[in-house]
């Protein structure tokens, strides 16, 4: 258990002074490696990253849409949500904050679930709205049929949905 704050405190420091694309996908890669059972991975091709105004902080927030996929080397994939908070940069006792922090991460869908395009992502203050299809009980495992549309809300560090 010791292992993981140095590991976690190294990788953060080693992405800190680096651009915001490649810090996020860093996050990103720790997320997957948490939520992972060791078998899981998640794919980059497969992750998607946009950054908007929709904190009350000044900054562009990052929201990152991933996948783990492949749990007990099966076919399984679930998705995420995240979103990451701008950080005012500051140099406190020679150390400097890091561009971004996780605010909230949740998710949001899966295999035999539902499943989103992020090419239908909209971002307003305070909520992304995405597009997707989920399962209904006569689809195939390929294959989601029901189309739906969610629109997440990120308010007190955490992400919450509402469907329209």
């Amino acid at each position: 258990m010791l292992l993981l704050p140095v590991f976690l405190a190294w990788s953060t420091a080693a992405f800190a002074d680096a651009p915001r694309e490649t810090f996020i996908d860093g996050e990103i890669d720790r997320l997957v490696a948490l939520y992972s059972d060791g078998v899981a991975t998640g794919y980059p091709e497969y992750r998607h990253v946009k950054f908007a105004k929709i904190l009350a902080s000044d900054g562009d927030a990052a929201v990152a849409l991933f996948s783990v996929e492949g749990f007990q080397g099966g076919n399984l994939h679930e998705e995420y949500l995240a979103v990451f908070e701008p950080v005012e940069a500051a140099d406190i006792d020679g150390k400097k904050t890091n561009p971004y922090r996780l605010l909230a991460v949740r998710k949001i869908g899966g295999r035999g679930w539902r499943t989103f395009d992020w090419d239908t992502a909209q971002f307003a203050r305070g909520s992304v709205r995405l597009k997707g299809k989920q399962w209904k009980a006569q689809d195939p495992g390929c294959c989601p049929s029901a189309p739906l549309a969610v629109t997440f809300r990120v308010r007190d560090d955490a992400i919450s949905e509402a469907r329209k």
